[in-house]
């Protein structure tokens, strides 16, 4: 069977992606379920392959929401919740606003210098869980009710 190469452009200003304070998105194919992250700059055109005569669905969600590899710099600057697994991947950061918490429920995996940081809180929920590569980076501020919690990974 013969397969369709698309180039798929996107219009930012039809997208929410340009008032989103999100840095990196995973794209994602629901029909094959490939997955990868483009930067928030870099979100212009996707190119997908499909057999012809078939169709594609496709979403665009911040990775930090939806899972996928962190790949560069990112913050949470509202509460925010991660339903998927997440790769925080080599050197980048991910900064949690002061005040505000971010909420795991899979597992978010840190690789080599990947941390999370910043001046608000980690809560984990049931299933969440933080794979660390290194003991120096093992240690995360969360807060239960009124009262400073400390979670190691």
């Amino acid at each position: 069977m013969p397969f369709l190469n698309l180039k798929i452009k996107l219009e930012p200003n039809n997208l929410i992606i340009p008032s989103s304070p999100y840095q990196n998105y995973n794209i994602r194919d629901y029909i094959t379920n490939y997955c990868r992250t483009k930067l928030k700059n870099n979100l212009d055109t996707i190119l997908v392959t499909i057999p012809r005569g078939d169709a594609v669905l496709i979403g665009i969600n911040p990775v930090v929401k939806s899972g996928g590899s962190l790949i560069a710099n990112d913050t949470i600057k509202s509460n925010t919740t991660l339903f998927e697994d997440m790769t925080i991947k080599d050197n980048v950061k991910l900064i949690i606003e002061r005040g505000k918490y971010y909420t795991i429920t899979d597992t978010v995996t840190l690789e080599g210098t990947g941390f999370i940081t910043g001046a608000g809180y980690l809560n984990i929920e049931q299933n969440g869980a933080v794979k660390v590569n290194s003991w120096n980076q093992s240690v995360f501020k969360g807060r239960q009710v009124n009262n400073p919690k400390i979670i190691w990974g």
